[in-house]
C-alpha cells in the first residue's frame, strides 16, 4: 500500500518513505512516533464530545404518615449518663415498643417514633446507681410528649427505678363519672327575739 501512494517499488522504501505514507494518509493532523523504529503511526484518538450534566437524585419522599399517635421522648442525663436506661410497653399486648440506653453525661436527647392509638403504655426508667437522674449529681429530667405538644408524663427525682402509666387500651373509654353535687348544711332557723322582761309589779 505504501509503494503504491509513493509510486516506488517495495524493495526502495525506507523508513522516511514509510513515515511520509502515513502522514498523508493519517485523518488526525498529528502521528504518534514508535519509539523503537522511528516510524510514525497515524493516531487514532478521537476528540470526546461535551461531558453529559450529572442526573440529579430523585426528591426525598415525605415522610410516611402516624397511623397511631406519634410520641417523643425526651431525657436530660446527669453528671453520669451511662447509669440511665427505659422502656416502653404497650399493656395492651405486653409488647415492649421502645427502648433507650447508651447514654453520654449532661446531654439532651430526643426520641419520636409512632404507637398504637388507643392504647395503655407503661414508661419505666431506671438508674444502676440509684439516685436518679436529678438532682444529687445533675439536674437531669425525662419528659413523654403526646402528638408532640401534649405533656403526659415527666420527672426525674427517683432512686432506682420509677414507672408510670398513661392512655387506655379501650376504643371508647367510658367517661368520668359525674361529680355529685355538695349539699350545703341545713341553715338552723332563727330563734324569734327574747321578749323584754316586764317591770316588777309594785305592792
Amino acid at each position: 500500500l505504501v509503494a503504491g501512494i509513493l509510486g516506488a517499488s517495495p524493495t526502495n522504501l525506507t523508513p522516511a518513505l514509510v513515515l511520509e505514507a502515513l502522514e498523508q494518509t493519517s485523518t488526525t493532523p498529528d502521528a504518534v512516533m514508535d519509539n523503537k523504529s522511528g516510524v510514525g503511526l497515524a493516531s487514532t484518538a478521537c476528540v470526546a464530545g461535551p461531558t453529559p450534566p450529572p442526573t440529579p437524585p430523585p426528591p426525598t419522599p415525605p415522610p410516611t404518615p402516624c397511623p397511631g399517635a406519634a410520641l417523643k421522648v425526651e431525657i436530660l442525663t446527669d453528671n453520669y449518663g451511662s447509669e440511665t436506661t427505659w422502656k416502653l410497653t404497650n399493656k395492651c399486648n405486653n409488647d415492649v415498643v421502645r427502648t433507650g440506653d447508651g447514654y453520654a453525661s449532661n446531654t439532651l436527647y430526643t426520641d419520636d417514633f409512632c404507637v398504637d392509638d388507643p392504647a395503655e403504655f407503661e414508661f419505666e426508667i431506671k438508674d444502676s446507681y440509684g439516685d436518679g437522674i436529678c438532682c444529687s449529681y445533675g439536674q437531669g429530667y425525662y419528659k413523654l410528649y403526646k402528638n408532640t405538644v401534649d405533656l403526659v408524663i415527666e420527672g426525674g427525682e427517683f432512686e432506682d427505678i420509677e414507672i408510670k402509666t398513661f392512655g387506655s387500651c379501650d376504643v371508647n373509654p367510658p367517661p368520668p363519672a359525674p361529680t355529685p353535687p355538695v349539699t350545703p348544711p341545713p341553715v338552723s332557723p332563727t330563734p324569734p327575739p327574747v321578749s323584754p322582761t316586764p317591770p316588777p309589779v309594785s305592792p
